[in-house]
C-alpha cells in the first residue's frame, strides 16, 4: 500500500489517473487499496506473458470512452437510427 501512496503524486500516469477517479467516489484509503490491487495485476500480467509495462498515460481512460461512444453511435446508426447528443443540462 505504500507505494500505492507514493504513487498518487505522480503525474500523467494511468495509475495517478485510475487513483483520483477512484478518491472522488471512495476516499483515499479504498482508493490507495484498488491501486494496489490494480498494480499487483500489471505485475501479474507482465510476469506471465513475459511483456514490458508500457504507461498509456493520464487521458488513456477519457479515450477509451469517448472510442466507446463513438463505437455505440456508429453501431445504432447502423440499425436505422439517427443519433443526436447534446450536452446534459443541470
Amino acid at each position: 500500500m505504500s507505494i500505492c501512496l507514493g504513487r498518487k503524486n505522480d503525474k500523467d500516469t494511468l495509475l495517478s489517473s485510475f487513483f483520483h477517479r477512484v478518491q472522488k467516489r471512495r476516499g483515499q484509503y479504498k482508493a490507495s487499496m484498488a491501486t494496489a490491487h490494480l498494480i499487483l495485476r500489471i505485475i501479474y500480467h507482465i510476469l506471465k506473458y513475459k511483456i514490458p509495462y508500457e504507461e498509456l498515460g493520464w487521458e488513456y481512460a477519457e479515450e477509451q470512452t469517448e472510442r466507446k461512444i463513438k463505437y455505440w453511435i456508429k453501431n445504432i446508426e447502423s440499425k436505422g437510427y439517427k443519433v443526436s447528443l447534446e450536452p446534459k443540462t443541470p
